[in-house]
């Protein structure tokens, strides 16, 4: 990520109004799990539950589960500006994990963001976690 740090983050996400912090005591058994869901079936911000019971540190969900919070993480406009500077060179294809469970499934993704890169039909390399465009960048350099 182009920040210092997880709370530079959270900060970001806080300012563009893509975080709503829950302030409210949550149990971290089953009670996070299910407002996370509302929230995110909705297409709701990320979440940052700063009293979960029994817990010392805050729990943030969701962070990266939209193009606007992805674009935030990487540091550019949009996540087609990779795609329009590099055009030609490599294809840049957006797959929605909720939407597609099988193709999550056959190639065992676990965690969101995680680029694929394909040549000829098969996974080459696999990035997991956000990093900033240039850091991504230097990572695809072999295939650009």
């Amino acid at each position: 990520m182009p920040y210092n740090s997880l709370e530079e983050f959270v900060q970001v996400l806080d300012r563009n109004g893509e975080l709503k912090r829950i302030s409210y005591p949550v149990k971290a058994e089953l009670e996070i799990t299910e407002i996370a869901d509302r929230v995110m079936k909705r297409g709701g911000p990320a979440l940052l539950f700063e009293n979960v019971v029994g817990k010392q540190i805050p729990v943030l969900i969701n962070a990266f589960g939209s193009e606007k919070r992805m674009a935030l993480a990487l540091g550019v406009g949009d996540l087609e500006e990779i795609a329009r500077e590099y055009s030609g060179k490599i294809d840049i294809v957006k797959l929605n994990v909720d939407e597609n469970p099988e193709v999550t499934r056959r190639y065992g993704i676990l965690n969101i963001p995680t680029l694929g890169v394909f040549q000829n039909g098969q996974v080459v390399k696999e990035l997991v976690g956000a990093r900033s465009k240039s850091a991504l960048l230097n990572e695809l350099a072999e295939f650009i």
